[in-house]
């Protein structure tokens, strides 16, 4: 991983039935495996579809509420109590959390194609401090050093292969150090972007990418789009014949149409996530 940003990609045979709730919403959740496959049998071909599935929801027996089952009481509220009595946190209105809850608040909430890339900035500046003989532990490091050390490593960083970065990867990796700072653990009160003591480093960097547009290096490099031929035999392989196929095609128009970066945030969809409209001459869409 050096040069380019490869999109994410998803095998036809990794989908799996359990994925198709994603689509048509929380309420198939409340059925077992059982209730699940007899709802699928009951929808043929024709008829999977929004309003044929809710109604075979609607006919499907009724699960016993929580509160309803003999000598368990609710279950929700019952492991909620036992994690919280373990653990130590307190109960009520507001939870008690600490310094680690936090920390993973933050961290769960970045895709993980932006962490991806920090680890792999951060471990290519790492590998430079290594090769000078320099603690790799760059964390603590007092402005002054920091600014020097990023000062030399912008105008050393080439590839493997001894060549040049393009423009993206080049800022990319100075961004990965700069979110690595800020990040838990560290969280840093520093900004190798614009703060004053990182200014003579930021000028060798400015330079470098004059250096690289001179080169060429500064156009993103796409991948080739998909030919004619090939798009044609994708869509004739395609059909809605089962509610497996009916998901692979879903999933091609939505990654085709709407660039949704292959599966990074498609299992967050739901039904409700889009909606059907109808121009001016009452065609939909």
């Amino acid at each position: 991983m050096e040069d380019e940003n490869t999109a994410d990609t998803m095998d036809f045979g990794l989908f799996s039935i359990g994925s198709f709730t994603d689509v048509y919403g929380p309420d198939l959740d409340e059925f077992g495996d059982d209730e699940f496959d007899s709802i699928l049998a009951n929808v043929t071909s024709s008829e999977i579809t929004e309003s044929a599935l809710a109604e075979q929801i609607t006919c499907a027996p009724t699960m016993p509420k929580e509160k309803e089952i003999i000598g368990v009481g609710n279950l929700n509220t019952d492991t909620r109590d036992a994690k919280e009595k373990t653990s130590g946190k307190s109960q009520g209105r507001f939870a008690a959390i600490d310094e680690a809850d936090l920390d993973s608040i933050f961290l769960d909430g970045r895709p993980k194609s932006t962490l991806r890339t920090t680890h792999w900035g951060v471990k290519i500046f790492q590998q430079w401090l290594t090769h000078h003989e320099i603690s790799s532990n760059f964390e603590a490091l007092p402005k002054e050093q920091l600014a020097s050390h990023l000062r030399h490593f912008y105008a050393e960083l080439r590839t493997t292969e001894g060549k040049y970065y393009s423009k993206s990867s080049f800022v990319g990796i100075r961004s990965a150090i700069h979110r690595h700072l800020r990040s838990p653990p560290f969280e840093r009160n520093i900004n190798i972007l614009q703060d004053i003591a990182f200014h003579s480093a930021n000028n060798v960097f400015l330079g470098m990418l004059r250096k690289i547009k001179t080169l060429g290096l500064d156009n993103a490099q796409h991948h080739e789009p998909i030919s004619q031929a090939d798009l044609a035999k994708i869509r004739n392989s395609l059909s809605v014949d089962t509610p497996l196929q009916l998901q692979r095609k879903v999933w091609f128009d939505l990654t085709l149409g709407f660039g949704r970066r292959g599966n990074e945030n498609q299992r967050d969809l739901t039904i409700h996530s889009f909606a059907v409209e109808s121009d001016d001459v009452g065609m939909e869409f």
